[in-house]
């Protein structure tokens, strides 16, 4: 799992997404399905977050205020994610990337200045996205770099936690006989330039493939 960073930080954990508008319920791009790869199947999505600042809370944690400047009063930011995700767009294309980097300039918004966060992690928890698994987990990691004259750099991840894997292990005779029950969890990480859009959908694939390990 992606660390939370750290210096001064603002996270929100499991905030429940209201229902997205259709566009990002797309087929074409393979994300957002259930379980069984159906699109267009609502299922629960909790989005969490945490912004790094480039500067300490200094005013706000010596007079217990939100209205000085240098951080995010938490109770907007939550409003302004639920308000962004259920807003329809016109480039909704219905995947991930654009879901999160819609949330991500509302938040550089709510800011009012590009040099005040250091970096924005957006987890997206999909509990009912994965038969023999806890969850799915689908994040961006940004890093504001546009102080230093480059575009904002994106890491993207996946995760299937907690998946349950019946094969054979061990070196002993006795132990190749039967399978044993595996739980693992898998993290793919990568930089945005080489993860297309649809591959962030093939999370159900992905749970197939670790299942036909014998």
């Amino acid at each position: 799992m992606t660390s939370i960073p750290r210096g001064d930080v603002l996270s929100i954990f499991n905030l429940l997404l209201p229902p997205l508008p259709s566009p990002s319920i797309s087929q074409s791009c393979g994300v957002f399905t259930d379980a069984w790869s159906r699109p267009g199947k609502f299922q629960p999505i909790y989005i969490s977050l945490h912004l790094q600042f480039s500067r300490p809370f200094a005013s706000s944690t010596t007079t217990d205020s939100l209205s000085h400047g240098d951080t995010i009063h938490y109770g907007a930011l939550a409003k302004t994610i639920l308000a962004s995700a259920s807003r329809s767009h016109p480039n909704d294309d219905g995947s991930v990337d654009f879901l999160l980097r819609k949330l991500y300039d509302e938040i550089l918004d709510l800011a009012g200045d590009d040099g005040m966060l250091q970096s924005c992690v957006l987890k997206l928890n999909l509990d009912k996205a994965t038969l023999s698994g806890d969850n799915v987990v689908l994040g961006h990691r940004y890093s504001n770099e546009r102080e230093m004259g480059k575009e904002v750099k994106v890491q993207k991840w996946m995760e299937i936690t907690g998946l349950k894997i019946p094969t054979v292990v061990g070196v002993n005779d006795h132990e190749r006989k039967e399978r044993q029950m595996l739980r693992v969890s898998l993290e793919i990480y990568a930089d945005e330039k080489y993860v297309s859009k649809q591959a962030m959908g093939e999370y159900v694939a992905l749970e197939r493939a670790c299942k036909d390990v014998k």
